[in-house]
């Protein structure tokens, strides 16, 4: 079995351990029929919704389906019940990582620290550009939703796997890169890059009575249809990862850039460049991690796994229990774009299309500090630069530009020629000059005299 790691740093890779069961589903009418199957294979019947029915078993499933006459499986396969056929599925699994635990709450001492600094993103926060106005999603182990610094960001949450709003954090991770997002401007803690946007917790990790922390492909799909569903969701973030394709992954991924949601993930922590999913999708953002010396961290993937980098290295955030701690890993790196893309969605209408995701990818990927970060052999080129993308538009106020006019004789038109030390963007509509919709003035403007 193929295991996907969450993309947080770990000192050892964990293998699944012997006795964890596997989850399958199977399509059935009613709840009595789900109950009745489940005594035939001899697995637990978990939940029954819409006509599906999840099992966990504890034995490999081909062995409970020759007890009652079927002798092979695949995945997808069409399995004969009872003299009904039923679709079985294996899902992947996916394994959380340990960390150090929670430090006591400081003042926001860090505000002008490592990794803002390095982004300038401070800049940004004192010219009002927080990211109200953008919600993002959190795929994680969920959030504690009382932490201080968190509360009232919060406008609700999923739990994937129950189909309940218990997002309740039993690891830490989840809370530690919403922090990260969007932490609020107060007096403890640290500050997050959008510490004004607004957080959805879509919980899609759950923990086995061995105390691993686990999470179904399946119930990260959910939990990117729910974002889907919920209509207001403009980033998710996805601090998770490994090494098994799944092409309905895939395809959930594609769905919300479709629905103008930009997906923002981990490239994952083996320090390789072998595909990494769902960093490896090649969709949306994917994130590599590099360090307080400006190099690649060790862990860091690369290659296809990454097109863009950012501060991963003992990152301060939140921690459930009103706590704060230091961690390291891509699982930080990818937040801390998240949350640029928010500080853009916050700051401009982006239509709900993938035109509209892939504009704000773009304008985030199109300004990148163009430093290559490397590590031995390996190297991710482009480190997020909040500077540059917000520098010419939101943070500098530029001079008035010079205009000469000259009408031409021949055809009636006036030529406009603009002089300025700054860069200009100009409209021809009445709008309002932005990144996204004006255009970049390099020659002069021919207009009608009319």
């Amino acid at each position: 079995m193929r295991l996907l790691l969450l993309a947080a740093l770990i000192a050892t890779m964990l293998s699944p351990p012997d006795g964890d069961p596997a989850r399958y589903y199977i399509a059935v009418d009613t709840q009595e029929e789900a109950e009745a199957i489940a005594d035939k294979i001899g697995g637990d019947l978990l939940t029954y919704t819409d006509g599906i029915a999840t099992y966990t078993i504890n034995r490999p499933l081909k062995k409970a389906l020759r007890g009652i006459g079927i002798d092979t499986y695949n995945p997808e396969e069409t399995a004969e019940i009872d003299g009904e056929a039923y679709t079985l599925t294996r899902d992947n699994v996916y394994y959380l990582d340990d960390f150090e635990k929670g430090t006591n709450p400081v003042l926001n001492e860090n505000f002008q620290a490592w990794p803002f600094e390095k982004t300038e993103w401070g800049n940004t926060y004192k010219n009002n550009i927080t990211g109200a106005g953008a919600v993002v999603a959190v795929l994680d182990t969920g959030c504690d939703i009382t932490h201080e610094d968190l509360r009232d960001n919060i406008i609700g949450g999923y739990n994937a796997v129950d189909g309940t709003q218990n997002v309740a954090d039993l690891h830490g991770h989840g809370t530690h890169v919403s922090g990260t997002i969007l932490a609020r401007d107060n007096t403890v803690g640290n500050v997050g890059v959008a510490p004004d946007a607004k957080l959805y917790v879509v919980k899609v990790f759950t923990r086995l009575d061995n105390g691993k922390d686990v999470a179904y492909t399946s119930d990260v799909i959910k939990g990117l249809n729910k974002c889907i569903e919920l209509g207001n969701i403009n980033v998710v973030n996805m601090s998770l990862g490994g090494n098994s394709y799944d092409a309905n992954f895939r395809d959930a991924m594609d769905r919300c850039m479709e629905h103008g949601i930009l997906t923002v993930v981990a490239a994952g922590n083996e320090g390789t460049d072998e595909p990494h999913y769902p960093a490896a999708f090649g969709i949306g953002l994917r994130v590599a991690a590099y360090g307080e010396n400006g190099k690649l961290t060790y862990f860091s993937n690369y290659g296809d796994n990454a097109n863009i980098a950012a501060p991963g290295s003992r990152i301060y955030s939140t921690y459930p229990g009103g706590l704060y701690t230091y961690l390291s890993g891509t699982s930080m790196a990818s937040p801390e774009v998240a949350g640029v893309a928010a500080l853009i969605y916050g700051s401009k209408d982006i239509p709900k299309n993938r035109a509209g995701a892939n504009q704000v990818m773009h304008v985030i990927l199109d300004n990148v500090d163009k430093k290559t970060y490397s590590y031995k052999d390996h190297s991710v080129t482009g480190g997020v630069d909040v500077q540059s993308i917000f520098h010419s538009n939101y943070i500098r106020t530029p001079q008035t530009p010079a205009a000469t006019t000259k009408e031409q004789a021949d055809t009636g038109q006036i030529i406009v020629t603009l002089t300025s030390n700054a860069d200009i963007i100009y409209t021809l509509d009445g709008s309002t000059p932005s990144l996204y919709n004006g255009k970049h003035y390099t020659d002069p403007i021919r207009l009608d005299k009319a």
